[in-house]
């Protein structure tokens, strides 16, 4: 999901709350950059990995497009939705899973919007490590990272895991990057909150 469709922060630990997010942005559309990513893999591959897949939009739109997909969350409520959403689709594999747990396995499109920044900390670039192994030559990485001003960091929200742009740059040397794009303004959450956006938006294909 796109940022600025992320609950408020001090409603986010709320059980409750989820559950009535979920059944809010259920029918939200795909994000147009995951189009554009499913479409730059170059690789033999037609599995799509959605990490922190939330209530499936792009699990749909990439099924449409002939990809197979895996895709996990560490809700329980957002894989009921899917589980639910894509109930006996054989193209469809939900795992109720955190970033740490998952066992990647090899795609040509994994997909990661505003939900890898909510890794523990110590723990980033491990996942990277294991997401990068995880993406065939050609294959196509699209997603989200938390930069150091963003006002969650060292908020309120739960643990996120701030990146700087050259420890961004570092993780994708064996990748050409096809889209890099820096949000660093004032905002809003999907609640209408106030909050100062710092991220970064990267679509790159692996050598």
């Amino acid at each position: 999901m796109d940022s600025h469709e992320l609950p408020d922060t001090e409603a986010s630990n709320n059980a409750g709350h989820w559950k009535h997010y979920y059944q809010t942005v259920k029918h939200n559309p795909h994000r147009p950059l995951v189009g554009s990513a499913a479409e730059s893999n170059l690789s033999q591959s037609r599995l799509a990995v959605d990490c922190g897949c939330g209530t499936g939009s792009e699990i749909a739109f990439l099924l449409g497009q002939g990809y197979r997909v895996e895709a996990f969350d560490i809700n329980p409520d957002a894989i009921q939705v899917c589980r639910e959403r894509f109930a006996g689709n054989p193209e469809v594999n939900l795992h109720l899973s955190s970033f740490e747990d998952y066992h990647y396995p090899q795609a040509g499109l994994v997909i990661a919007n505003s939900s890898l920044f909510f890794c523990n900390p110590q723990s980033i670039l491990q996942v990277w490590s294991d997401i990068e192994k995880a993406i065939c030559p050609g294959g196509v990485f699209c997603g989200d990272f938390l930069g150091m001003k963003d006002s969650w960091v060292g908020g309120s929200f739960p643990k996120v895991a701030p990146l700087s742009p050259h420890q961004i740059e570092k993780m994708f040397e064996s990748f050409e990057i096809l889209k890099w794009v820096e949000r660093d303004e004032a905002g809003h959450t999907a609640g209408g909150a106030e909050k100062h956006w710092h991220s970064f938006t990267i679509v790159a294909r692996k050598s």
